[in-house]
Formats: C-alpha cells, sequence, structure tokens
C-alpha cells in the first residue's frame, strides 16, 4: 500500500499495537510532505489507502492515540509519547481537507460508545481532540461549510446524534478558524431555535466565540425569552452567559429579565430530611448561584447595576427570593459586604424583607446555599447585634437563625449556638432577649439537636448576674427542657445537665440574698413546667374527672417519678424560702401562672390544691359570729385606740365569713405576721388558678370571699392614735387593698348576674382604702410595708405549724420553746427589732408596690356599658385610676429602654415594682394583644362629639391619658414589623370604626379614618399637654402611612390650632416649643414663604409690640425657642434644593430668600446679645455654611456665567450673615463662655472652607487671577468696638453706644486710606437697605475718635514677607502663605468688584494685633512707603502701603464675612458687589 510505504520512507512503523516514529515528527512531516509534494497524482491514493488501512476501530483508534518514539532518537529530543498519527497526518495541508472529512464522517459510528463512556478516552472525544488547535487549516471555508452550511448535504452537525452535537458543538470555537466565527455564530443562532434541547452547548460554544453587537443582542434576546422554560439543569449555563457578555448598556435590561423569569420559588423545595445529606452531585441551585456569583465578579458594573435595582424596590410584595439571594452573594463579597449590609438593614426595617421571605429562602433553597452558611452567620450575627439600635430588626435576625440551624449542616449548628451564647453574655438587653428567645425556639425545634452542644449552653450560667427576670426565665426553660425531654440519655449529656441544674437551684436557693433566691425559686419552678408537662406525664386523665377522686389524684401524683420529682421541688423551694415571705409570696405566684397559662398534668394541679392552700380559710378567714366575739374582747382592752369594725361587705345579710385583717395585724411576733399576711394575695391566686382549671373556669366554690366583709378599724378617731398604730392602721390598709386588687384580678371574668357591679363597688372600695391611706401617711411619713422590713426577733415564739401555708414559717427549734400567751395590742411589738429598707411619703409612691391589677382589668371599662344605673357606673376618676395603671405597664414593657453605655453597669432594681414582676412574665407583644381586646374609650360611651371635650379636670386627665396610651402603643418599636401586621390594623382599625361604621376597603383608608377621627380633638383640647400628645400621634400615623403627604394637612390644622391657642399651662411644653414651630414650617407647602413671614413680620413685631394675639406662644421666656425652630428650618430648607428639577431662576430665587431670612436672623442675635441665642446661633449657623457650601456654591459654579448678577446679590446677603458671625466669635472671646467657645473653632473652619469654594468658582469660570487678592480685617465686639486680638478689653464708652451697629464709622475712616476703595463697596449697610431690616432699637453711633499708631513690638509674633522692608511692588502676601499654628484668629471677607470689562475679587488678610478692614489698610500703613505701581494683590498688603488715601465711596453695600484657615490666623474676607469702580466716584 501506497499510505503504508510512504510512512515507512518518512520514518514511521505501523505496529500491531501502535506507531512507532524513527524519527522526530518534525522531520516526519517534512519528509512526508516533499514526498507527496513531488508525487500530486498519488495523493489521492494516499488517501483512499488511509482510509482503508483505518477501516478497522481497533486500527482506526490506534491511529487516533499518541505514539510513541524509537528508543534510537536522541535523548534530548526524545520523549515517551508523542503526537498521534492522525494529529501529526494534520499538520501536511495537502492531504489535511480530506483526512478531517475523513474524520467527521467517522464520528456517528461511535455514538454508542460516547454514551457508555464519560472519559476523556472514547472514540468520539479522541476524534476531536484530533481537530482541535490544529496550528493551520488549508481550506477553512471549507470546514465551516462541512460543519454548519445549510446547502451541504452533508452538514456533520445535523446528521450525527444529540449526544455527538454537544460534544461537537461545544469543541467548534477550537475547531474553527477565527475568521469563521461569524458563519458559526449565525449557524449556532439558527440551530438553537430549530433545537432548544442544544441551548446549552451552543452558549458554550458563543461565549468562546467572536459575536458582534446585533448578533449578541440577537442571542440574549432569544435566551431570556427561554430563560423561563430552560431545564433545571441548563439554568445555570444559561445565566452565566447572560451575565458574562453583557454590557453596560445592557445590564438593566438583563438583570430585570433574570429577576422576572429565573423564579426560584418554583425551583425550591423544603428539606424533609434536617440531618446532614450524603455527599452527592452539586445541586443545580448551587450552580445557579455560582454562575450568579461569577457574573456578579466578572464584571463591576454588574454588581452595581444588580444592587441598585433592588434598592430602587419600593414594595414587599416586589422583592422575591432571588434578590435575598443575591444579597447574600454580594454580603459574601468582601468589598460590598459593609454596603450590603446597611441595604438589609434598610430594607427589613422598611419593611420590604420580611421574616416569611427569609425563611423561604434558607428552608426552602439550603441545597444552593451550601456555601454560605458561614456568610449567613456573619450577617445573622450583624443583625442581631443591631436590634439594640432597630428592634425592627429583631423578627428577621431571629428567623435567620433559626432557619439557618435547621438547614445546616452539624458543624455550623454548633457555630450557630457558639453564637447565640455570645450574644446572651453581650450584656445588651434587647440583643440578649432575641437570643434567648432564639435558643428556646431552636430547643422547642428539636431539643436533640440542641442537646448535643448543652456544654455551650451551660456557659451561660456564668452570666446569671446580668440577667433581669424575664431573661432567667428564659434560660432555665432551655436548660429544663434540655435536661428533661432528650430521655436522659448519657449519649448527649442531657443526665449531666440535670444534675448541674439542680446543683444551681439548691446553690441559689439556699444563698441568704433574696436576689439568688428568686433565681432559684425561678430555676426551680421553670423545671416543675417541664416536669410537670401533661405531654410528658402521659396524663390519661381528664380535668374535673368524676370517676376518680380528688384525693386518688393527689396521691398519684407522688406515684408517677416525674411527678414527684416536681413535687419535691416545690417542697425544697418552700423550705429554703420559710425566712423570706416575699419569695414565699414569688412562688405560690409563680406556680399559679403556671398552672394557668401551661398544660400542666391534673394530679400535679389537684396536688397543688390539697398541699399548698387547703388552709387558707384557716388563717385568714374567720365566721361572722367569732369575729363578734374578737371585736368584743379588743374593745374591753384599753391599751387599744384604734377599735376594730366590720367594713365593705357586698354580701350584706347573706355573708357568714369575714376576711379577719385586724386580727392578722395585732400579732406581737413581727416576724411571724409578715411571714403569713405578705403572702395572702399571693395564696389566693394559687387558689383561683386551681379552681379555674379543675372546674372549668368556674369559681363557685370561693366565690363567698369575694363579696365578704373585712375586718378593719373604726376611721372616725384616726387622728389621736399612736404612731404605733397608725402604722398598723397602714399596713391593714395597705394589704387590704392587695387583697381587693387580686379579687378584682380572680372575679373579671364571672358570669353571675350583678357581678359586673359589684366589680365597680370593689373597686371604690380600694380607692376608698387609699384616700384614707394617705391620709394616715401624712401622720408617718417614714411608712413602709412589712415586706420591706428587715426584723431580728429576740425571742421566738410558738405558732401552730399544722397548716401548709406556713409550715416553714417557723422552725422546729421555735416550736421547743415555750411562750407565754399573749393578746393583742402594740405593746407586744418592740420597735427596734425591724427595720425599713425603703421609705414612702404618699399613696402614688406606694402605688407601684401594690398588687399588680391583671390586664383584664380593662374589662371593667367594656361592663361599664352594660351597667344600667348611672351611679353604679365608673366615674372618670375610676377610668384615670385604671388608665393609669396601663400607662405604667406600657411604660414597663412597650416603651424601649434608655440605653446603657459600654462600660457603665446598668443599675440593679432591689426592689422591682409589682408590674415589673408580674410582665417579666409575658412578653411584649402578648401585652399588645390584651391591652387592644380591652382598652376602650370613655369618650365613645358618652357620645361627646370628637374635638369638643367639656366637663371637670377629671375628664381632661381620662382623655390625656387615653392619648398617652394611644401613642405609647403606636410608639412601639415592633409595631411596624410584619409579624405584629394584624396587631397594628387592629389598633388602626378600632379608632376609624368611631368615625366610620363601615370599615374602609385597605389598611391605608382605614389609616386615613382613623388620622381624620383624631385630628378632630385638635378644635378644642383643654391642656398643652394633651394636644402636644395628640400631635404626637398624628404624627406616629404619618410614620406607619405610606402615603403621609395626604394626611399632611389635617397634621398642619392641628398644629396649627397648638400654636395659636393660649395655653394656660404653656410652660409645661415650653421645651417642646420649637419641635411645635418646625413642624408648623415643614408642613405648610410653602415652609420659605413661613419663615420669611416669622422673620421679617411676626417676630420684629413682637420685639415693638410685645404679645402678639396670633401667636400666644411667643412670649419673652420663649422667644429663644422661636428663633431656635427658626434657625434649625432655614438649615433645612436647603434639603428642598436636592435633586430638584426646577429652573435654574426658581432655585436662585429660593437661595436668595434663604440667605435673606438667615441675614434677618443674625442681624437680630447680634443686636439682642442673648448668650442663649448666641449659642444656638453659633451651632447652627456652622451647619448653615455646611449647607451652603454644599448644596449652593457648586450650583452657584454651573450658573455663574449666565447667571452672575444674582449669584453675587446672593453673596452680598451671605456676606452680611457672615460679618455678624465674625463679630460674634470675637465676642464670645471677650465673654470668656467656655460652652460657647467650643462652637467657635468649627465655625471660622466652614466659613473658610466657603473661601476656597469661592475662589474655584472664580477659577472654573476663569475669572482672572489678578481680580483675587487678600487683606486684613479688624477685631471687633459685637456692639462694633475695635479690640485687641489678644487680651480683650473692658469697654469704656457710654451706654448709648453699646447698642450701636457695629463697623460703619470705624470702615469709612479707613476707606479713607484706599486707592481702590472706588472699586469696593463699604462694609456698613446703606440706608435703604437698612430700612429693610427688622426694625429693632438703635442708638446714636459713638463719636468718632482718631487713630493712634500702633508701634510693633519686638515679641510680635506677626510673620512677616522676607522683602518687608523693600518697596518693589512684588513683595505680596496671599492666601499660599500659611502663618504659624499659634497665631489669632481673626476674619475674613471676599471683595468682587464689577468693572465694565472685568471683575475683580478682593481677600484681605488680618494678623495678630492688627485691626485692618476690608476696605483699608492697618495702622501700621501709613507710615511706610507707597508702592510705585500698586495692583489689585499689592494694594492692600500690610508691607505696602497705597499711594494715597481712597475717595470715599458714595454707595454703601454690603460685602460677604467668611472664615479662615484651620492653621492660619490670616483671615480671608470676600466682598462680592456688583458695581464698577465708577460708580464710587
Amino acid at each position: 500500500m501506497l499510505f503504508q510505504q510512504l510512512l515507512k520512507e518518512a520514518g514511521c512503523q505501523l505496529e500491531s499495537s501502535t506507531v512507532i516514529f524513527e524519527v522526530e515528527s518534525v522531520l516526519f512531516r517534512r519528509s512526508l510532505a516533499n514526498k507527496l509534494r513531488s508525487q500530486t497524482n498519488e495523493i489521492e491514493e494516499f488517501n483512499q489507502d488511509l482510509q482503508n488501512y483505518t477501516e478497522d476501530p481497533a486500527v482506526f483508534r490506534k491511529c487516533l492515540l499518541p505514539s510513541t518514539v524509537a528508543d534510537h532518537v536522541p535523548k534530548t529530543t526524545r520523549t515517551s509519547s508523542s503526537e498521534s498519527l492522525f494529529k501529526t497526518l494534520l499538520a501536511i495541508d495537502s492531504i489535511q481537507p480530506e483526512l478531517i472529512t475523513y474524520l467527521l464522517e467517522r464520528l456517528p459510528e461511535f455514538y454508542d460508545e460516547l454514551e457508555n463512556d464519560n472519559s476523556s478516552s472514547c472514540t468520539a472525544r479522541l476524534i476531536l481532540h484530533q481537530l482541535r488547535w490544529l496550528d493551520y487549516i488549508a481550506q477553512p471555508e471549507v470546514l465551516t461549510e462541512k460543519l454548519v452550511e445549510t446547502n451541504s448535504s452533508k452538514k456533520i452537525i445535523q446528521i450525527t446524534p444529540a449526544v455527538i452535537q454537544h460534544e461537537l458543538i461545544t469543541s467548534l470555537p477550537d475547531i474553527v478558524n477565527d475568521s469563521e466565527h461569524k458563519p458559526i455564530v449565525v449557524y449556532l443562532k439558527e440551530l438553537m431555535n430549530e433545537n432548544p434541547e442544544l441551548t446549552v452547548p451552543i452558549l458554550d460554544a458563543l461565549s468562546n466565540l467572536t459575536l458582534h453587537s446585533e448578533n449578541l443582542e440577537d442571542v440574549r434576546e432569544m435566551v431570556l425569552e427561554r430563560l423561563e422554560s430552560a431545564e433545571l439543569d441548563d439554568l445555570a449555563i444559561i445565566v452565566k452567559f447572560l451575565l458574562q457578555t453583557v454590557t453596560p448598556s445592557t445590564i438593566d435590561m438583563v438583570v430585570y429579565g433574570i429577576r422576572q423569569k429565573l423564579d426560584f420559588r418554583a425551583l425550591g423545595k423544603v428539606q424533609s430530611n434536617t440531618q446532614v445529606q450524603q455527599k452527592k452531585k452539586q445541586a443545580p441551585e448551587a450552580l445557579i448561584l455560582e454562575s450568579i456569583k461569577l457574573g456578579l465578579q466578572f464584571h463591576k458594573f454588574v454588581c452595581d447595576s444588580w444592587l441598585k435595582s433592588i434598592v430602587a424596590l419600593e414594595e414587599q410584595r416586589e422583592h422575591k427570593v432571588i434578590d435575598l439571594l443575591v444579597l447574600i452573594i454580594l454580603y459574601s463579597m468582601t468589598s460590598m459586604k459593609k454596603k450590603v449590609e446597611a441595604i438589609i438593614k434598610k430594607k427589613i426595617v422598611q419593611g420590604y424583607i420580611t421574616s416569611a421571605l427569609v425563611q423561604e429562602t434558607i428552608m426552602c433553597h439550603a441545597d444552593g446555599l451550601l456555601g454560605y452558611w458561614g456568610v449567613l452567620l456573619s450577617l445573622s450575627e450583624s443583625l442581631l447585634r443591631a436590634c439594640q439600635q432597630t428592634n425592627a430588626i429583631s423578627p428577621c435576625a431571629s428567623t435567620l437563625y433559626v432557619s439557618s440551624f435547621k438547614s445546616s449542616d452539624v458543624y455550623y449548628r454548633q457555630e450557630i449556638i457558639g453564637a447565640l451564647v455570645t450574644h446572651i453574655g453581650s450584656g445588651v438587653e434587647a440583643e440578649m432577649n432575641v437570643a434567648l428567645n432564639v435558643l428556646l425556639q431552636l430547643v422547642k425545634f428539636d431539643v436533640s439537636s440542641v442537646a448535643v452542644y448543652s456544654v455551650f449552653v451551660k456557659g451561660i450560667l456564668d452570666y446569671l448576674d446580668n440577667l433581669n427576670l424575664y431573661q432567667i426565665r428564659t434560660l432555665f426553660d432551655i436548660f429544663s427542657l434540655l435536661a428533661l425531654t432528650t430521655g436522659n440519655s448519657t449519649g448527649d449529656g442531657s443526665a449531666n445537665l440535670w444534675s448541674e441544674i439542680q446543683i444551681v437551684i439548691r446553690k441559689q436557693l439556699s444563698n441568704p440574698r433574696e436576689k439568688y433566691k428568686i433565681i432559684g425559686i425561678i430555676a426551680c419552678l421553670s423545671s416543675v413546667k417541664v416536669l410537670g408537662s401533661r405531654v410528658l406525664c402521659n396524663d390519661q386523665i381528664g380535668a374535673g374527672s368524676s370517676t376518680v377522686s380528688t384525693k386518688a389524684l393527689a396521691n398519684n401524683a407522688l406515684r408517677h417519678p416525674m411527678l414527684r420529682q416536681a413535687t419535691g421541688l416545690l417542697e425544697l423551694a418552700l423550705r429554703f424560702s420559710q425566712e423570706n415571705p416575699n419569695c414565699i409570696a414569688l412562688i405560690y405566684d409563680e406556680l399559679a401562672h403556671l398552672i394557668s397559662e401551661e398544660d400542666i398534668d391534673t394530679r400535679l394541679q389537684t396536688w397543688v390544691k390539697d398541699n399548698m392552700t387547703s388552709d387558707f380559710t384557716e388563717y385568714y378567714v374567720v365566721a361572722e359570729t367569732d369575729a363578734d366575739v374578737y371585736m368584743e374582747s379588743v374593745r374591753d382592752n384599753q391599751y387599744i385606740k384604734l377599735e376594730p369594725e366590720k367594713m365593705m361587705n357586698l354580701d350584706e345579710d347573706d355573708s357568714e365569713i369575714i376576711i379577719k385583717m385586724y386580727e392578722l395585724f395585732y400579732n406581737p411576733d413581727i416576724k411571724t405576721k409578715k411571714q403569713v399576711i405578705v403572702p395572702m394575695s399571693s395564696i389566693f391566686n394559687l387558689i383561683q388558678s386551681c379552681e379555674k382549671k379543675l372546674n372549668n373556669g368556674s369559681l363557685q366554690d370561693v366565690d363567698a370571699l369575694f363579696g365578704c366583709g373585712v375586718l378593719l378599724f373604726k376611721t372616725d378617731d384616726i387622728e389621736d392614735i399612736s404612731p404605733e398604730e397608725v402604722e398598723y392602721a397602714c399596713d391593714m390598709l395597705f394589704y387590704t387593698i392587695n387583697w381587693f386588687r387580686e379579687i378584682l384580678n380572680s372575679f373579671m371574668f364571672a358570669e353571675e348576674d350583678g357581678f359586673r357591679e359589684r366589680l365597680v363597688s370593689r373597686l371604690r372600695n380600694m380607692l376608698q382604702l387609699e384616700e384614707t391611706l394617705g391620709h394616715l401617711m401624712r401622720q408617718i411619713p417614714t411608712y413602709a410595708p412589712l415586706e420591706f422590713h428587715t426584723t431580728v426577733p429576740v425571742n421566738l415564739t410558738t405558732v401552730k405549724n399544722s397548716s401548709q401555708i406556713i409550715s416553714s414559717a417557723v422552725s422546729s427549734e421555735s416550736q421547743e420553746t415555750a411562750c407565754s400567751e399573749h393578746a393583742p395590742g402594740p405593746k407586744a411589738v418592740i420597735k427596734d427589732h425591724k427595720t425599713s429598707t425603703m421609705k414612702f411619703k404618699s399613696v402614688d409612691d406606694l402605688r407601684p408596690y401594690m398588687r399588680a391589677f391583671s390586664v383584664h382589668l380593662l374589662e371593667l371599662l367594656k361592663y361599664n356599658q352594660d351597667i344600667q344605673k348611672e351611679s353604679e357606673q365608673l366615674t372618670c376618676e375610676e377610668i384615670n385610676y385604671i388608665l393609669k395603671d396601663l400607662d405604667n405597664k406600657l411604660d414597663i414593657k412597650i416603651m424601649p429602654p434608655p440605653p446603657v453605655f459600654f462600660g457603665k453597669k446598668k443599675a440593679e432594681d432591689k426592689h422591682p415594682t409589682c408590674n415589673a414582676t408580674m410582665l417579666a412574665r409575658m412578653d411584649a407583644q402578648n401585652l399588645m394583644k390584651k391591652t387592644l381586646e380591652n382598652l376602650y374609650s370613655k369618650l365613645q360611651e358618652k357620645d361627646i362629639e370628637p374635638g369638643r371635650i367639656e366637663g371637670s379636670e377629671e375628664i381632661v386627665s381620662c382623655i390625656s391619658l387615653v392619648f398617652n396610651i394611644l401613642f405609647k402603643l403606636l410608639s412601639w418599636p415592633d409595631i411596624q414589623n410584619s409579624d405584629n401586621s394584624l396587631i397594628l390594623h387592629s389598633m388602626i382599625s378600632a379608632i376609624a370604626s368611631r368615625i366610620s361604621s363601615r370599615p374602609g376597603n385597605s389598611v391605608k383608608d382605614e389609616l386615613e379614618q382613623a388620622f381624620t377621627y383624631l385630628s378632630q380633638y385638635g378644635d378644642n383640647v383643654p391642656q398643652a399637654k394633651t394636644a402636644l400628645l395628640l400631635f404626637n400621634i398624628l404624627q406616629r400615623l404619618m410614620v406607619i402611612s405610606e402615603n403621609s403627604a395626604k394626611l399632611k394637612k389635617s397634621a398642619l390644622k392641628v398644629v396649627s390650632q397648638i400654636i395659636a391657642a393660649p395655653w394656660f399651662d404653656w410652660r409645661d411644653i415650653k421645651k417642646e416649643i420649637p419641635f411645635l414651630i418646625e413642624q408648623f414650617i415643614e408642613l405648610n407647602e410653602d415652609s420659605i414663604d413661613v419663615l420669611h413671614e416669622l422673620v421679617n413680620n411676626t417676630l420684629p413685631q413682637f420685639e415693638e409690640e410685645g404679645p402678639l394675639e396670633i401667636l400666644p406662644l411667643l412670649k419673652d421666656e420663649t422667644i429663644v425657642q422661636h428663633y431656635q425652630a427658626v434657625i434649625n428650618q432655614t438649615v433645612k430648607a436647603f434639603d428642598l434644593l436636592k435633586n430638584t428639577d426646577e429652573d435654574i431662576d426658581v432655585v436662585l430665587v429660593f437661595n436668595g430668600r434663604i440667605v435673606k431670612i438667615f441675614e434677618r436672623i443674625t442681624y437680630y442675635v447680634k443686636a439682642k446679645e442673648d448668650r442663649a441665642l448666641i449659642g444656638i446661633l453659633l451651632k447652627s449657623g456652622r451647619l448653615f455654611i455646611d449647607q451652603f457650601t454644599k448644596h449652593s456654591i457648586p450650583f452657584f459654579t454651573r450658573v455663574f456665567k449666565t447667571h452672575s448678577s444674582s449669584v453675587v446679590a446672593i453673596f452680598k446677603d451671605f456676606q452680611a450673615s457672615t460679618r455678624m458671625l465674625q463679630i460674634i466669635c470675637s465676642h464670645v472671646k471677650v465673654l470668656k463662655e467656655v460652652a460657647l467657645s467650643a462652637y467657635v473653632p468649627p465655625l471660622k473652619k466652614a466659613l473658610e472652607i466657603v473661601i476656597y469654594q469661592v475662589k474655584m468658582l472664580l477659577t472654573e469660570n476663569r475669572i482672572p487671577q489678578s481680580a483675587f487678592f487678600m487683606g486684613a480685617l479688624k477685631h471687633r465686639d459685637i456692639r462694633g468696638v475695635e479690640i485687641s486680638s489678644q487680651i480683650p478689653r473692658e469697654p469704656d464708652y457710654d451706654e448709648e453706644d453699646m447698642n450701636e451697629e457695629p463697623s460703619i464709622n470705624s470702615e469709612q475712616e479707613d476707606e479713607e486710606e484706599l486707592p481702590v476703595a472706588s472699586d469696593i463697596e463699604e462694609d456698613g449697610l446703606s440706608v435703604a437697605e437698612e430700612e429693610t431690616l427688622p426694625k429693632y432699637k438703635k442708638t446714636k453711633p459713638p463719636v468718632k475718635k482718631p487713630k493712634k499708631p500702633i508701634t510693633k513690638k519686638p515679641t510680635s509674633r506677626k510673620r512677616k514677607s522676607p522683602l518687608s522692608a523693600s518697596t518693589s511692588d512684588q513683595a505680596i502676601r496671599t492666601s499660599s502663605v500659611v502663618p504659624s499654628s499659634d497665631e489669632e484668629e481673626g476674619d475674613e471677607a471676599i471683595t468682587i468688584s464689577k468693572n465694565k470689562n472685568k471683575r475683580k475679587v478682593e481677600v484681605i488678610e488680618e494678623e495678630d494685633g492688627e485691626d485692618t478692614d476690608i476696605f483699608g489698610s492697618s495702622d501700621e500703613e501709613e507710615e511706610k512707603e507707597p508702592s510705585p505701581s500698586p495692583t489689585p494683590l499689592s494694594s492692600t498688603s500690610p508691607l505696602h502701603p497705597p499711594p494715597q488715601p481712597a475717595k470715599e465711596s458714595t454707595g454703601k453695600r454690603r460685602r460677604l464675612g467668611l472664615g479662615r484657615p484651620v492653621k492660619s490666623s490670616q483671615k480671608k474676607i470676600f466682598n462680592l458687589t456688583g458695581h464698577s469702580g465708577e460708580d464710587s466716584d
């Protein structure tokens, strides 16, 4: 065969198993090519022999595999393997086209092999490998035609199977020549239209081909259309292509298309198994997210555009799962982390990113987020720490932690638990609360998963001292669930944890300090809650079952192992608390809350009722007949002046029992008395909880206690009793009030007839007792109830110990000590043996420590409607009593706590109020729900027209309390959380229903109705404080409303009514007057008009005429507050210029009005010379200068060429303000006020920045540099009198000169010495301009005094030019000269004068010790030689005086006084004028 012969001659041997080259491949190719070139007629035969030889698949494969090199080939060039035979032959151009065709035609034969073999050594891939990366293609057009031409009958791509098509299309960029990319791209576009299943390989090929812009656009549109219907496995490639081929002009469209058509919600599936899954192929979602990340990193504009599109979303429904996923990806990029974190927080606060969206993103796309658990943990930590500033972030932070824990693997679960423990130990209350709640959620979700990390959770025990009651309760709930609900297996350490918890409980209970006993009690009750839960104990006996006796149920509790542990813990707590009645009371209250709110086993409830409450009547209740006998025996005692009396019996003749309060208090042993009396109400709380649970909510067995009377004392002659008996009386009243409060809490939902009237009667009994208590407390201002006493008894008394209530009150040793029987009387008590830790002077001080009302007490307000007799209905005084209690609860639970600064420990509350203790058992959300369920307005009941409140002070107080409560409810930090949307909606609906019986179609409609209803009260609110509360409520509604613009009109009406009303209590809102005036200005459509009216008319009119009818709040005492509001609003006015699209002329006019208003304000402050006003102006003046520099000057720079006259006019007004600011700064030095001096340096710095900004304005508008020069200003005090720059001197002028308008005469004097005065304006105001200023009181100008020459001291710190002794006109001093840092501060200004053909800017510097004005030289300049050729720069130099005195200018004009450099004492003053030099002649 010719093929074999030529190969052998060229140096290639065809063995049976391989191909061996006897020479180097390069020499082989050269030799074979020469032979074929010399025998052109034999090329066809050579190709035919090659095909015949390789027809066998095995031989064909042999030629495709790498060949070997003979051993005798020189080692320097020989390698163990070389290119395949086909690859070597393809390098010969004479046979290349036929060989390529042959290889492509053989490709379909190996379809089956390609399907079954994914390795790179399969025959089909080897064929494609021969065609890749050829050094030279002889006929590229022919190759392209074979591959893609539609007219070709042998189109390789179309005739091959799908699997080979994928491989071939993917290899196209490596096969075809670069010049053939265009037809390939056209063909691939058509092929993608015909065969959508080939989209992925085609896109892969197109990514490596050179695409023209029109082709790329077509492909991109086609791909975007198919994105929605593409296969899941293809999405990653499609997204990658879209993001990596995008351009800045098309990125927005691509991002929008991906966001709309890539539906992650349909892709995601919730993981059914939370355990770690086996490693498998990377999920398609992970590949998609990886493609998005690569696209975001590929081009920066892709990252910026996508972030911008997310920021632009302004509705909750517009935010999708893909948006949050992209934010997570961006957060993982270091350069974007801070920015993305801020965006996420803002979106959460605005309610756009909700906890539901976070949960769906994490739970449904956990496979895709496998590589982002560390990023999510970092984001979770950041969000949770941010809860301290913004509580609205906490739901999303909690959901992020919980969802991440549920979906992540073991390693990151451990990291999450560790992060939560760190949060709990942070010391920040909001952060600690959220972290503890998250940990509790995780334990409730899967206790066994958290129990593995119990060793980390146990570390929280080190932080117990820093936790409050709510946090301690949550913490021990977590510990109890971890230790008791995992089966006590040793694998997870729960058994050891339970042992440690028991040790902690015993340790805390045995501590003598009450604080630690309380921790032990809460821990004990948390364990009882878990041990006694119905689910854990498998309770099969229903509550109230008639088939099992109560005694049997109680006995069964001791047989069950877990219930036996629960009862043992209760007995342990009682035993260790026997010496502390307050702890005993806490045990009963905690247990009562446990039974009423939790699902406790019936057997444990029965045991508690039988063993802890059965002897209540024996200790606290007595029969009526026995009470009569006792009363007679007491009356016979001559030592007792406080005689007992039955009181407040609602059952009248039906009553057979009475509460023996009097007998309890006349006990000689203070310790025993305290142990019996203090827990009384708590014991009844436990009784009623057990009764309700065991009897389906009925209190029929104990309802006799509701109406029975109380054995108290006669109130007729309480003036004559002894101090000891007064204290007895106070104690009786205090604990009787507590008893009645607990009675109201217990029987609030009783359904028997007449109970509602009796509830009102009990409330009135309480108020009556409080009145008597207040009367008695005036006699002993150091009174404190028994529970605040510490007792040190000398002798122990024998007390009956058969009661479960006080069985632990007296030790066994005390029972062995015999004491003689005692008669009741004060002589049995030794006063020295009790001391009080607190003192109360009035009932108001004592009320927070009375028994806490339940939130259900608000039901009384509802019941009031059902009471027929008006005399039995609640009065305003009684309603106020209820509302004040609710107000106090909201202060404790709803209002945000004051921030605790770093390094400052939170103050410990040794005696927490009863409301605080009760509210520690519930979260803020439950309190809000219960409050809204029961809150009721007295106004609605009385049908009083809104806004027309007429009546007594009680109604006024009632309305004020309702407004205050409503404001606090709306101010709840979590009110706008998505989780609390129902609470907010119910609140808005309740208010809106007052004005319309038909509810609104949407929340927005209802919010507008509620706003309208509340705004009507502004017509005639009787108190200023109430009116302010009303406006604050309206403001909160405006914040909550998404469209607050519609509500502005009503809010403006209310605030206008407030500031226009002559309030008798205006002093109560004095501090809020600036806020009201500012809101009045802001809510007006044209706030500048309102400012102009106030500054130019209202305030000057007040100065002349005194109080005004139109503004009664404007008084001598409040003038400072009014000016403070005006100054603040003048600064805020610049915000209206941000992103404005108004015409240039309109913006210039707006700027001019703002500057004019500020000028009037500064002139007034200077004339008034009030230190408070000076402080406000110095502080706000810097802000004004900064805003002017930031917003106005850049705008002036752009429009200066076309509107130069308007800009110069604005600068003239601005100059007058800044000159007065300079004078005030100098005056502050004279005052030596440290507080005021602190504002001067920032103001001076701001003024200096303006100088450079104006210079930049001139430079950018190509104003000649010769128009800019500097000079000096004189130091003057606030009255215009010159002062030393180093040592302030005392004024020596007459009183009438003190109010003089500052600097007219002195400047006129200096003006005569300047040769360029004809081109400049005078510092003082012209007569016409002075008339436009507010007409403040003026005095005659001072008598002009001749100047004295100043002799320089050798120690002067003034920096001179090196050429100061020369008369050269080039020896000048400009702004580039920086003086020493210790030189004194001075004034600066700029002067621009317009000649016919040019503008001139003059800058004048001042140095220490020199008084130089903008118009004249310094005093020492008069003694120097004139410059030979003065220039604008040298004319005012302190080193070169002018050649002749300046002529006095005829027109007085103002100039602009500005600041100084930060480290320079040279003061620059810019004076912008619009007049030519000829006008001054």
